[in-house]
């Protein structure tokens, strides 16, 4: 992830929480990322998930998708249509 002029410093959970997400076309919600970036990070907090998820939202790398009361988040972000089948 490159560095914009007068952008904070990418940090290693940063890095690490875009890798486990950028390719992602899931829809992962803040806990599924979390436990990946577990398995890289053990140490990491779900609360340091959360704020570099928002870091990623603020420099328009992720949207946030709301279903229901839950948050998902999209490496997509360019205008797109999500279907979500209600019957299954």
């Amino acid at each position: 992830m490159a560095k914009a002029q007068g952008q904070a410093r990418t940090t290693k959970q940063l890095q690490t929480i875009w890798d486990a997400v950028k390719d992602d076309k899931s829809h992962p919600t803040a806990d599924q990322i979390y436990d990946r970036v577990r398995r890289k990070l053990p140490s990491i907090s779900l609360g340091t998930v959360y704020r570099n998820l928002q870091k990623l939202v603020a420099d328009e790398k992720l949207q946030v998708l709301m279903r229901g009361r839950s948050q998902h988040f999209d490496p997509l972000v360019e205008r797109h249509q999500h279907f979500i089948c209600e019957r299954c």
